[in-house]
């Protein structure tokens, strides 16, 4: 647990690092990271890695004020140490010591780990390549309220990879990443939108044609119709063969 002075010192440092006053941070977080406290010890980390409140990135020293930090169970160090590991910055590449340490943290709630946990198993890089896992991770991250997994998950319900397909859910995942200002899904929803909206009009389409021609009596060219459709695009058809055909 953080005493009291280290909280404040952190409090303050953060105030600091969120409005780019990076020298200040370093200064706040310093005296507190040597004495042990591991969020300054994260803080320090990121400073380092970035370059900023230093005076030059320093991937090496991050990775140590990364690992303390780890050490003590500090999961946004350990996914921050993993992307180190990941990458070959500062320590010598080992991928499956990053796969360990991301899995490690997201155990722990790390809506980032899992992130990139679920951007591993897409891509088979470090474990064997499983959508549905990486669906199931990336998911876990959405949920959290990360857009960029708000985004990919959309993208897996809309393809139907490593999910079932659903369209509806693909479009929830959509608006709650543009909600949250990701212009990407904004474009995304623009487009799954007239989808649906063509969609709609399509099975319309297809049910009433179906529709006139049994009016006429034209069973057989009804069910035709309904065949061909189901054929080409089976969710365009939904009930019509119940409804449609005696």
């Amino acid at each position: 647990m953080m005493s009291s002075v280290a909280l404040a010192d952190y409090a303050a440092g953060l105030t600091a690092f969120n409005r780019k006053d990076f020298a200040h941070a370093f200064s706040e977080w310093i005296e507190s990271a040597k004495a042990g406290d591991a969020h300054a010890q994260h803080g320090l980390g990121m400073l380092y890695e970035m370059g900023q409140g230093v005076p030059y990135a320093d991937p090496k020293a991050a990775s140590e004020w990364y690992q303390k930090a780890a050490t003590q169970n500090y999961a946004p160090a350990i996914n921050n140490l993993a992307r180190l590991y990941a990458d070959g910055r500062g320590v010598k590449q080992d991928v499956p010591k990053a796969i360990e340490l991301w899995s490690k943290a997201a155990e722990a709630g790390n809506t980032t780990a899992r992130f990139n946990l679920g951007l591993q198993y897409a891509a088979g890089v470090g474990v064997k390549k499983d959508m549905k896992k990486a669906a199931e991770y990336l998911l876990q991250a959405a949920e959290s309220g990360l857009p960029e997994a708000q985004f990919a998950v959309a993208g897996y319900y809309r393809d139907g990879t490593g999910v079932p397909k659903d369209m509806d859910a693909a479009r929830q995942w959509y608006d709650r990443a543009a909600s949250a200002g990701f212009e990407p899904a904004r474009k995304e929803l623009a487009a799954i939108d007239d989808q649906m909206h063509m969609y709609q009009d399509h099975r319309s389409l297809v049910l009433a044609e179906s529709g006139v021609m049994q009016l006429r009596g034209r069973f057989r060219l009804a069910r035709r119709v309904l065949a061909i459709a189901a054929v080409r695009d089976p969710a365009s058809v939904g009930t019509g063969y119940a409804l449609a055909l005696p």
